[in-house]
C-alpha cells in the first residue's frame, strides 16, 4: 500500500481498512494500493486512459468517492470510473483453428499449475459459472454472511425483500408457463 500521507510503501493495510457497516467482509481502503511490476502499472494506465480519460462519462481515479462515501449517500459521482469495450476478431491474425489452439493450450497450462499450499487447484476467471451452464444447473453459491446485509441494506432502498423477490420470480416463471 502507498501511504496517503508519507508517500512511503509498506505491506500492513489494516491502519487503512474501513468496514464497511451492514456489508459483511467489505471493506474501504484510504489508500492507493502499490502495483507490483510495471506491467500491472501500465495495464491500469491504459484502462484508466480508455475508461476514465477520454470517455467524457468517466471518473478519473483520484476524483472518485470512496466506498464508504458512494454507500452513504454522500458521493456526487458513480462508483466506477467507467467502462470500455475492445471487440478484436481473432481470424485477422491467422486460422482460427489455431487461435483456439493456443487459447486450449494457455487454458490447461493454467489449470495444471500447482496450487499455492491450502489452495485449491487454479482456475480461469468465470470457469465455475460456465461449467454451471454448461450442465444446466441452476445452483447458485451464496455466502451467508452477504445475504442479510444485502437485504437490510442495499434492496430495502428499493423497497424490496426476499419474499416479495421470491414471489414475483415465481409469477415470472408462472408466466412464462402459460405462455
Amino acid at each position: 500500500m502507498i501511504d496517503p500521507q508519507t508517500g512511503e510503501l509498506g505491506n500492513d493495510l489494516a491502519p487503512f481498512a474501513r468496514p464497511v457497516e451492514g456489508y459483511g467482509r467489505v471493506f474501504d481502503q484510504s489508500c492507493y494500493q502499490n502495483l507490483t511490476d510495471p506491467r500491472l502499472y501500465s495495464l491500469n494506465l491504459w484502462n484508466e486512459a480508455l475508461s476514465a480519460i477520454i470517455n467524457p462519462l468517466g471518473v478519473i481515479a483520484p476524483e472518485m468517492p470512496t466506498l464508504t462515501d458512494y454507500l452513504s449517500g454522500d458521493a456526487d459521482k458513480p462508483s466506477v470510473g467507467g467502462s470500455y469495450y475492445i471487440a478484436i476478431d481473432p481470424s485477422h491474425f491467422g486460422p482460427i483453428g489455431e487461435v483456439l489452439a493456443k487459447a486450449d493450450r494457455f487454458t490447461q497450462a493454467v489449470q495444471q499449475a500447482k496450487p499455492l499450499p491450502g489452495k485449491g487447484a487454479p482456475r480461469m476467471p468465470g470457469q465455475k459459472g460456465y461449467y454451471s451452464l454448461k450442465a444446466q444447473t441452476e445452483e447458485v453459491e451464496v455466502l451467508a454472511s452477504h445475504w442479510a446485509p444485502f437485504f437490510e441494506k442495499t434492496a430495502a432502498k428499493y423497497g424490496l425483500n426476499e419474499a416479495k423477490l421470491r414471489e414475483e420470480y415465481a409469477q415470472l416463471t408462472q408466466q412464462e408457463v402459460i405462455a
